[in-house]
C-alpha cells in the first residue's frame, strides 16, 4: 500500500471492519451450535445419536475380535455410559455395569 494512504484513520476504519467480522463469524458459529443442540433435543436427533452410538460400539466390538481391546463392551446392546472411565451398561447381558472388563452389579 503506497505511504500516502497508511493514515491513522484508515487503520482505524480497518480495525474496525476486521473486529465487525470477528464479531459475526462469532455469531454465527454460536447460532450453528445453538440450531445443532435444538436439533439434538428433537426425536430424529436423538435417534440419529443412537445410532452413531450403536454405530461406535460395533466398531469397537470389530476391534475387540481383532486385537482383544475393548473388553468392557459385551456385545451390540452395551450402552457406554464413560468413554473415558470405560464404562457401559447392557441390560440384555443382565448387568448393571462394566467398568475395564470387570461387571458390577451394585450389590
Amino acid at each position: 500500500m503506497p505511504s500516502v494512504h497508511d493514515t491513522e484513520e484508515f487503520r482505524k476504519t480497518l480495525q474496525y471492519k476486521a473486529s465487525v467480522a470477528e464479531n459475526a463469524a462469532k455469531l454465527n458459529m454460536n447460532m450453528k451450535r445453538a440450531a445443532a443442540r435444538a436439533h439434538a433435543s428433537t426425536p430424529a436427533g436423538i435417534a440419529e445419536a443412537a445410532a452413531k452410538a450403536k454405530a461406535l460400539v460395533i466398531e469397537c466390538l470389530e476391534m475387540k475380535k481383532k486385537t482383544g481391546a475393548y473388553s468392557w463392551i459385551c456385545c451390540e446392546d452395551c450402552i457406554v455410559i464413560d468413554w473415558r472411565r470405560q464404562t457401559t451398561r447392557c441390560d440384555s447381558c443382565g448387568h448393571a455395569f462394566r467398568a475395564r472388563g470387570m461387571v458390577y452389579t451394585g450389590d
